[in-house]
């Protein structure tokens, strides 16, 4: 865990990569889950999916989400959809698991928290 924000490097980087390293990271660790990406630009330049943050971060942050998607889904798939406009980028992580309870909804960013619905572990 960084204790320290100040050490966190940020640097430009391209989005659309650090999803496609995630997603093969992930498929590696495990062959049976079935991910998906959509790339969605409005934009013709390639540079649409162009981004500003600390690229290990972002690809832990992408890896888990893809992770639990694909764990708790019964079918173990996630499709993710990345979509590209003038000023923004929206990733959406998409999947057919029993998702969030009301009750843990309102939990979700405690530390270490675990809900109650967990299955297909």
């Amino acid at each position: 865990m960084i204790k320290d924000s100040s050490q966190i490097s940020f640097s430009n980087l391209r989005l659309d990569e650090i999803l496609a390293e995630a997603k093969l990271g992930l498929l590696q660790k495990n062959g049976n889950y079935k991910i998906g990406i959509n790339y969605i630009s409005n934009d013709e330049e390639e540079s649409s999916y162009d981004g500003y943050g600390n690229p290990y971060l972002l690809q832990v942050a992408f890896s888990n989400l893809m992770e639990n998607a694909c764990k708790y889904s019964q079918d173990k798939s996630c499709r993710v959809e990345i979509e590209a406009k003038s000023q923004s980028i929206k990733i959406r992580f998409i999947d057919h698991g029993i998702g969030i309870s009301e009750e843990d909804l309102s939990k979700i960013f405690e530390l270490f928290y675990r809900g109650f619905n967990k299955s297909f572990e």
